[in-house]
């Protein structure tokens, strides 16, 4: 499974650079229910900044992951991701980074700023060990990243990510729903119609 999540993950690697909380001031929360997302972001960069500079100083990550004490500098993370064997993609459980990094890939879909989103994504799955029916929720939304680009340079990207939602929580059938009709565009329509059916049969009228 970790295997499986690994491989989608690189193929998303496509995208680079990440930026990125006080300790405890979930603030950032409100004002991104609120649409602020830019005061959110602020809030999370700091956070983070501060969290990733006692972890670079402990040597608990390597320190080419991060460079958020210059926040206009664009750091590839997913070029860095893409040199690093599987075993190295999880750093160890950390709720309060997951959770910073879902955030701020949250506020940075919500400022149309894509390539920053996906790589907050992969960053938040650094520190969570991935689940079936929990971690669903986080390649949905990836692939939704991908599929609001509305091109097929993407398509792979989107339809990839969202058979790994589907793969982790197959009692979702609105992901088979969504991969049914993406894939009936495609060569591949015996996947379409099997996913099409499948959502039929188990949802209401």
């Amino acid at each position: 499974m970790k295997k499986t999540a690994v491989l989608i993950l690189a193929c998303l690697s496509i995208f680079l650079f990440c930026p990125g909380f006080s300790l405890g001031n979930e603030d950032y929360i409100g004002l991104y229910e609120n649409r602020e997302y830019q005061g959110a972001l602020d809030i999370i960069l700091e956070n983070l900044d501060e969290i990733y500079s006692r972890m670079v100083d402990d040597k608990k990550i390597p320190s080419g992951y991060i460079s958020l004490r210059n926040l206009g500098e664009d750091v590839d993370l997913m070029a860095l991701f893409r040199s690093r064997v599987e075993k190295g993609f999880f750093l160890g459980d950390n709720p309060e980074l997951w959770k910073l990094h879902v955030y701020a890939a949250r506020c940075n879909m919500g400022l149309l700023k894509r390539r920053d989103a996906i790589n907050h994504y992969v960053q938040a799955l650094r520190y969570r060990e991935i689940e079936f029916e929990r971690d669903d929720v986080i390649f949905y939304e990836i692939a939704s990243v991908f599929r609001s680009y509305n091109s097929p340079e993407y398509f792979k990207a989107y339809t990839d990510a969202l058979e790994q939602a589907y793969t982790l929580n197959r009692s979702n059938y609105v992901y088979s729903y969504e991969l049914g009709m993406a894939l009936s565009s495609t060569r591949d329509t015996g996947k379409a119609v099997y996913h099409l059916q499948r959502y039929v049969e188990n949802t209401p009228n």
